[in-house]
């Protein structure tokens, strides 16, 4: 759509082709009065805003707010379905192959095809020595505007438990194909693709998932239709993505964004047909809590305290209507925050436990006192371990310990593969000494500082671009609100009536979200628990129940 002005440098003219395209709207359910009525008063108030701005040669002139609603309304269409893609280098994911508390591990590089044609980066870390052909595996799912470089900050507390541990960018992400993403509706087939590839390969037994932001919302979405997914971890999941966008706009308001409800509803539904024709699906089902009823898989759920993108809320909301097995940690930090070390001791105990994890089905990493397993695996060799410890080991569990080759135990997916050979180079050990090395690597697992997922200055831009949609805050709300008969006194219901006049306010009636029809999922079995968490606040606890260490104290 190209952009036309008058000549002369005047007023920026409004031909069709340069305008929010108002024509969209007659594929949306709703009174097509309540979008003639908001049309001719963002046309009012764009022809007042023009009388009263004046253009001088050292003031420039200030953009009409139909330029402000044109540009806030396309980028947060971007911010749903293209927002700002992760660009790392591979070298970012670690060694192809090191040692981590002496034991060897390999990292191999390599490519799906999905359903939809579309090629996914993966990765899988896997140790040498095992005492079980199939050990357990989990499947790290990234977040919006991420990849697979995220899963490094868990890595360390994955492999010590003797499982592997898989990553992938998701499509439309990092550095996979594909133009946009889909924030849960079309990643979790991607995950299905990965899903299939582990089990037809015949090195996983159980598999779980740990998603953060977009990543648990992909596991919340898919966990109801694969009932045989052994447990999720999911971190700061969004319940519903409407709700989301509603609560950033009255976010809005409270920092002076005017932003009538019903000029919110025909906003969001404007979104959605954009969406739709660009990207072939409808936010309104992207919606994690209406699956949790049907999901029975034990869920650890995590949300930051502070985090005031994604408000602990969501989990809380998500948590309360899940029909499986279930806890929740709420944690110090906001959404791009570091965890805490006992959230991933308690993820690890749910691990353990809902994976089945013994002697005789992997190989545990002993960890040494002086590690610190916040930082990457590569950094923690730790002694030496011959072939000597294994058969020991093996002699205690009766069984006998395999060794994989120096390439990966499986072959490549596909003769498309980038599959990067193992080297023997490690970097330098970490021996508690070196406080700069630390310091770097902690802040490594800050997502703002490592430049993956949402960060606080995308936040804000998204906030901002909400707040141009809806004409600007702050001083532009006084004038607004002098223009359409309305004072700051007046309520919500009252503003509305201002604006849009005799709009009868049930004029547009919200469309419930679409629940697919999901065949034979009332009658699944939920898949037998080794030790079931109960319930934050249950009481009595039984005495099975294998509840996450509570937080430490203040002092201690």
């Amino acid at each position: 759509m190209g952009n036309q002005k008058s000549k002369g440098g005047g007023l920026e003219s409004r031909p069709s082709e340069d305008a929010i395209n108002f024509s969209d709207l007659d594929d949306i359910e709703y009174d097509q009065n309540a979008a003639i009525q908001a049309r001719e008063e963002i046309q009012r108030r764009n022809s007042q805003n023009s009388q009263n701005s004046t253009s001088t040669p050292d003031q420039p002139r200030r953009p009409s707010y139909y330029t402000m609603a044109k540009q806030g309304y396309n980028e947060l269409v971007k911010a749903i379905i293209r927002p700002p893609r992760a660009s790392y280098d591979v070298e970012s994911l670690g060694p192809p192959s090191f040692k981590f508390a002496g034991q060897h591990f390999v990292r191999t590089d390599f490519q799906l095809n999905t359903l939809r044609g579309l090629r996914l980066e993966c990765s899988h870390w896997e140790p040498v020595m095992r005492v079980a052909d199939q050990i357990p595996c989990v499947i790290y799912l990234h977040g919006n505007s991420s990849g697979r470089p995220e899963a490094v900050g868990c890595l360390s507390y994955l492999l010590s438990l003797g499982v592997s541990v898989f990553a992938f960018d998701f499509a439309g992400s990092g550095l996979s194909e594909g133009d946009h993403v889909s924030l849960g509706y079309y990643e979790r087939e991607d995950l299905q693709c990965v899903i299939n590839h582990l089990r037809a390969t015949n090195v996983v037994s159980t598999v779980a998932l740990w998603g953060r932001s977009m990543g648990a919302a992909t596991a919340l979405m898919h966990g109801d239709r694969d009932p045989s997914i052994a447990c999720m971890v999911c971190d700061s999941a969004f319940s519903d993505l409407t709700t989301l966008a509603e609560e950033m706009v009255e976010k809005g308001r409270e920092q002076g964004l005017w932003a009538p409800n019903l000029l919110v509803s025909v906003a969001i539904r404007m979104i959605n047909g954009s969406v739709k024709k660009m990207a072939k699906f409808n936010i309104k089902d992207i919606s994690p809590i209406s699956h949790a009823a049907q999901c029975f898989i034990p869920c650890l759920f995590v949300a930051g305290e502070d985090d005031n993108f994604i408000l602990p809320s969501h989990s809380e909301a998500i948590h309360k209507a899940y029909a499986g097995d279930k806890n929740i940690i709420i944690v110090d930090g906001d959404h791009n925050s570091p965890r805490p070390q006992f959230m991933f001791d308690s993820a690890c105990i749910f691990l353990k436990a809902c994976l089945q994890l013994t002697p005789e089905n992997t190989t545990p990493v002993e960890i040494e006192e002086h590690m610190n397993l916040l930082m990457p695996p590569w950094y923690l060799p730790g002694r030496e371990k011959g072939i000597g410890d294994f058969l020991r080991q093996a002699f205690v569990r009766g069984s006998t310990p395999t060794k994989a080759e120096s390439t990966p135990p499986h072959p490549p997916p596909n003769n498309n593969s980038n599959s990067t050979p193992p080297t023997s180079n490690n970097p330098t050990p970490f021996d508690g000494a070196n406080e700069v090395l630390f310091s770097d690597m902690i802040e490594g697992m800050d997502m703002n500082k490592a430049g993956l997922g949402v960060s606080n200055e995308r936040q804000q831009n998204i906030n901002d671009n909400i707040a141009n949609m809806f004409g600007g805050k702050g001083e532009d709300k006084k004038s607004t609100l002098k223009a359409a008969g309305s004072n700051s006194n007046k309520t919500q219901q009252q503003q509305d009536e201002a604006f849009f006049g005799t709009l009868d306010s049930n004029a547009i009636t919200p469309t419930p979200p679409s629940r697919t029809a999901r065949t034979g999922q009332e009658n699944i079995t939920p898949p037998p628990v080794p030790a079931p968490l109960a319930a934050v606040g249950a009481n009595p606890k039984p005495a099975n129940v294998i509840l996450p260490p509570p937080p430490p104290q203040e002092g201690k």
